[in-house]
């Protein structure tokens, strides 16, 4: 299953692009923030979808860092279901980079309601194959 936010063809915002190339060159890697419901996994059908999945994996593997981030209420259900579908993690509902607001730190944050078709093709253009 597709997530429906993803539409083609592609768009890929090319400034954001060089700020993600500049931060891999400067840092050696990037910190990704992902939430779970809707972005993840559908709320409603519980299905997860392949295109995100997929693109977390494929930066863990390229050595990134993710960060699940989420609001449900069931947070040990939710880290359960990662393990399942075999989704890795660094650091769930924490970012590496916090300040005393409590504000976590992404490089790129992949969401449903905070530009996810953007994001996710430019982070998918960034990492390559």
């Amino acid at each position: 299953m597709t997530n429906p936010f993803i539409q083609n063809p592609p768009y890929v915002n090319q400034h954001l692009a060089k700020r993600l190339q500049s931060a891999i060159s400067k840092y050696g890697s990037l910190v990704i923030g992902v939430d779970y419901d809707n972005t993840l996994q559908d709320y409603n059908s519980k299905y997860f979808y392949e295109d995100i999945t997929s693109l977390v994996k494929k930066a863990k593997a390229k050595g990134h860092t993710i960060c699940i981030w989420t609001a449900n209420t069931q947070p040990t259900v939710v880290k359960m279901m990662l393990a399942y579908q075999g989704i890795p993690y660094d650091l769930f509902n924490n970012s590496p980079i916090m300040n005393e607001r409590r504000k976590p730190h992404f490089n790129i944050l992949l969401d449903d309601i905070a530009g996810l078709n953007e994001a996710y093709h430019t982070l998918n253009y960034v990492l390559g194959d």
